[in-house]
């Protein structure tokens, strides 16, 4: 969050952002799919809502470190 803040008040090019986003993104994709377990069972998974929180969480956090 902190690198969006200063590459937002440091003058940085557009291009630099979508890459720290997109860096973001797919990082807590990973996390997320990390918190997804498959169970005993074949057809059960569990952490799926886990997963998209974590997700949500984030992107709460870059609009929010977007903001000038």
């Amino acid at each position: 969050m902190r690198l969006l803040i200063a590459a937002i008040l440091g003058g940085e090019q557009p291009t630099t952002l979508t890459r720290v986003s997109q860096g973001m993104v797919t990082g807590v994709g990973f996390l997320g799919a990390g918190a997804m377990l498959k169970g005993d069972d074949e057809s059960r998974v569990t952490g799926l809502t886990t997963a998209a929180g974590l997700w949500t969480a984030s992107a709460i956090g870059m609009t929010a470190g977007l903001r000038q």
